[in-house]
C-alpha cells in the first residue's frame, strides 16, 4: 500500500477537514474546550487497571482526536506500552500535548520513560500515511472522535478498523443518544455497533456510562451521558468471546 489509505473525493474532503479544523481551532483559541479534562478517561483507567481490557507485551498504541493527550500520557505509562502515538487536527491541541509531555520528561525517571515512549503529531485522520499507520497498532483509544464525525465522515470507523492490527483492540467512548443531546453528539447502541461492525470489528462490550467531569459539564444537571464500547478486530482471542 502506497500514499494515504482513505483517498475518496479527496477535494471535497480536504474542503470539510479543513473547516473542521478552523471549528475546533476556535474552541483553543478562546480557552473554551469542554470535553477536555486533561485527565485520562477514567473509562480507559478502569478497563486496563480493572484487568477487563488485556493489553499484551509490546504494545502500540494510537488515539485519533487525542485533544490535550492525558490519555496518551497514561497508555505510555503502562509497562505493557512500547509506543503511543496521538494525532490531532488542531495545531493548539498538540501544543497543549507537547507541553505535557515536556512537564514529565522533566520528571523522575518513571515519568521520563513513559514521555519518552510518545509522539504527538498535527495530522488529518483522513489522511494518514498508510506506511505509518496500515494495520500498525494493537490498542486504538478514540474518546468522542468517532460521534463527532459519524454524520459528516461515514467511513471514519474503517479509519481505525485499517489502523488495527489482527487481533487488536478498539476503545471507543461515544455520546449516548439514551439521553436527550446536552452536547456531546449522541448515537443509539444499534447504530454504533453496526457503524464498526460494518468494517469486521466484533463487539467485545458495551456499557453505558457518563463522561468525566469538566467545567463546562459542571453546569448541567449531571455529566452527559455516554458508550463505553471495546470492539476486536478479527481473529480475536478467547479472551475476546
Amino acid at each position: 500500500h502506497k500514499g494515504n489509505f482513505f483517498s475518496s473525493s479527496p477535494n471535497t474532503l480536504n474542503r470539510s477537514r479543513l473547516m473542521a479544523a478552523n471549528k475546533w481551532q476556535a474552541y483553543y483559541d478562546k480557552g473554551f474546550c469542554p470535553w477536555d479534562t486533561h485527565r485520562a478517561a477514567s473509562q480507559l483507567v478502569e478497563m486496563i487497571e480493572s484487568g477487563k481490557l488485556r493489553l499484551k507485551g509490546d504494545t502500540r498504541v494510537l488515539e485519533l482526536a487525542c485533544g490535550s493527550g492525558a490519555s496518551c500520557l497514561y497508555l505510555a505509562s503502562r509497562p505493557e506500552v512500547v509506543h503511543v502515538t496521538g494525532v490531532d487536527l488542531v495545531p493548539a491541541a498538540i501544543e497543549s500535548c507537547k507541553a505535557a509531555q515536556q512537564k514529565l520528561l522533566e520528571g523522575d525517571s518513571a515519568a521520563k520513560a513513559a514521555a519518552a515512549k510518545v509522539d504527538f503529531v498535527v495530522g488529518d485522520a483522513f489522511e494518514l500515511p498508510a506506511a505509518n499507520f496500515l494495520q500498525s497498532f494493537d490498542f486504538i483509544f478514540d474518546c468522542q472522535g468517532y460521534h463527532t464525525l459519524r454524520k459528516e465522515q461515514p467511513h471514519y470507523p474503517r479509519i481505525l478498523s485499517d489502523c488495527l492490527r489482527p487481533g487488536g483492540h478498539l476503545l471507543v467512548l461515544a455520546g449516548n443518544s439514551d439521553e436527550p443531546e446536552c452536547g456531546p453528539s449522541t448515537v443509539s447502541r444499534e447504530n454504533l455497533l453496526a457503524d464498526f461492525e460494518h468494517h469486521s470489528l466484533r463487539c467485545v462490550t458495551i456499557q453505558p456510562t457518563r463522561f468525566d467531569m469538566t467545567p463546562a459539564y459542571s453546569l448541567l444537571p449531571r455529566p452527559p451521558l455516554a458508550w463505553c464500547a471495546v470492539f476486536c478486530r478479527a481473529p480475536c482471542s478467547q479472551h475476546d468471546t
